[in-house]
């Protein structure tokens, strides 16, 4: 009935670009595929606003492997959406570059010319389950291209190969992937002087004030020109974690060392821990000293990273509460393994 209603509304108006786009599904769903896609090819050159017809050509595109056209109808339907994220057009595209590698380099070649769907898509490409091979391409392919991926597209992956316990392959792709101010780092800690190299993967400082914690980076001149560190304030009775960052150090003996500065109260109710990235377990774990406030005494933490088990490594600093509030205030800096 669809089929015979279009059929006689193109006699009148042949060149009705909606009404071809309800022919041709009437035809592809009466098992005439021929015809059909004839037909939603010369409705989608009408109209590249028809969503449905777009839609259809989009999957006949991927599933006959013509990856250049698949990725210009794809940017045609993401760039009229404000949530491609969730939208079926961006988990076609997801299954399609997981299961077509051809499409993951015209995917990214649509990618390099920027389009507003860009950076929504990249983030659900980056967290999607099963997806990691596919957006490391994707990825990769942009970053060799004039439009590299930026710190917040290239996040998303590591963000997610952090959560699965991929440690080492999430260091990989951050090295690799992301965008380094200032050079890929070459230490064990990054940022160590707190000069505020921050990213959004945990690979950098990831720098959170809470009840009861308040924490800022801050000038420390006096420890050299345009030296940085990192403040402070807590309030000693509040359960939080205060700073992190992740580490991959290699199985085998280490040792931390860092400056700090205890200006008021009592260093003890702040401790640097280092512990198992997927366990938990801690390796090592210490308070601070103050037998004189407001000077500056270098600190060292020494532990060992077992043989298994413990492929990353959480360096963090965190409260030790007590049975009341006071004001402990502190400032660290020159942190290195």
């Amino acid at each position: 009935a669809a089929q015979a209603l279009a059929t006689a509304s193109l006699a009148r108006e042949p060149m009705d670009a909606n009404t071809l786009g309800i022919l041709g599904l009437a035809q592809a769903a009466g098992s005439q595929p021929q015809a059909a896609l004839r037909t939603m090819r010369l409705a989608g050159a009408l109209s590249w606003r028809d969503g449905a017809t777009q839609t259809w050509l989009l999957r006949n595109s991927i599933t006959t492997g013509q990856v250049d056209d698949a990725a210009l109808r794809a940017d045609s339907l993401l760039r009229r959406t404000q949530d491609s994220g969730s939208s079926p057009v961006s988990a076609m595209l997801i299954a399609a570059a997981e299961l077509v590698p051809q499409f993951q380099s015209a995917l990214a070649a649509r990618l390099a010319l920027s389009p507003n769907w860009r950076a929504r898509f990249l983030i659900q490409l980056g967290q999607a389950p099963g997806a990691a091979a596919a957006a490391r391409s994707v990825l990769g392919d942009l970053r060799t291209g004039p439009t590299p991926p930026t710190a917040q597209e290239a996040a998303a992956l590591v963000r997610s190969e952090v959560q699965r316990h991929q440690f080492a392959q999430a260091r990989l792709d951050w090295l690799a992937l992301a965008p380094h101010r200032g050079g890929l780092p070459n230490a064990a800690i990054t940022d160590g002087q707190f000069a505020g190299v921050s990213d959004g993967t945990d690979f950098t400082w990831v720098i959170e004030s809470g009840v009861g914690a308040t924490l800022d980076r801050v000038a420390a001149t006096v420890l050299g020109r345009g030296q940085q560190a990192l403040s402070v304030l807590y309030d000693g009775y509040s359960t939080t974690d205060m700073a992190s960052q992740l580490l991959t150090l290699p199985p085998g003996p280490h040792t931390l060392t860092w400056r700090e500065r205890i200006d008021e109260g009592d260093g003890r109710f702040l401790a640097w821990t280092i512990a198992c990235g997927a366990g938990g377990a801690t390796l090592a774990q210490v308070t601070g000293q103050a037998p004189q406030l407001g000077v500056w005494r270098t600190r060292q933490l020494s532990f060992t990273v077992p043989a298994t088990g413990c492929e990353g490594q959480w360096l963090r600093l965190v409260g030790v509460p007590g049975d009341q509030r006071g004001t402990n205030s502190a400032l660290y800096t020159d942190f290195a393994v």
